[in-house]
């Protein structure tokens, strides 16, 4: 199993968020990709980036393939994550999405998730459920107010 983490990481906020979650899933031993591997574009020149950016999307839509599942960090509706959320669901992969900020998710991405998640406990008790084919806590009560 290998896991995909989408999400924003164009500030302190969202980085301390990201590395949050790869720390959860390095604890339980849970291989993952994070897109953050390949570099974080606020430390990088605008040279920099410009010569990245076909590299970046390149290695990012192999990872989304060579990935069994997604974590999707919604906080900040980062339109990036939203296009892999999107990615993931038409490749038949389970995405599970996750917000400290207890943003309410739409009805769209509702129908494209397995859970919601307003915590990283919660975040790894299903995907841990999820791998071990056990039921997950489909949705958090902020999902009963869909947008």
């Amino acid at each position: 199993m290998k896991v995909y983490l989408g999400s924003p990481f164009f500030n302190e906020d969202q980085l301390k968020t990201v590395k949050s979650i790869e720390k959860a899933l390095d604890d339980a031993n849970i291989s993952y990709f994070s897109p953050r591997s390949e570099g974080v574009l606020i430390d990088m020149t605008p040279e920099e980036r410009e010569d990245k950016f076909k590299k970046i999307f390149h290695s990012n839509i192999y990872n989304m393939n060579d990935c069994n599942i997604m974590i999707a960090n919604i906080d900040d509706r980062d339109i990036g994550t939203a296009v892999e959320i999107s990615y993931m669901y038409s490749s038949n992969k389970p995405v599970f999405s996750f917000s400290g900020n207890n943003y309410i998710i739409n009805i769209m991405m509702r129908q494209m998730i397995k859970s919601h998640n307003v915590n990283i406990d919660n975040l790894m008790t299903n995907i841990n459920q999820y791998m071990n084919n056990k039921p997950l806590t489909i949705f958090d009560e902020l999902t009963k107010n869909v947008t």
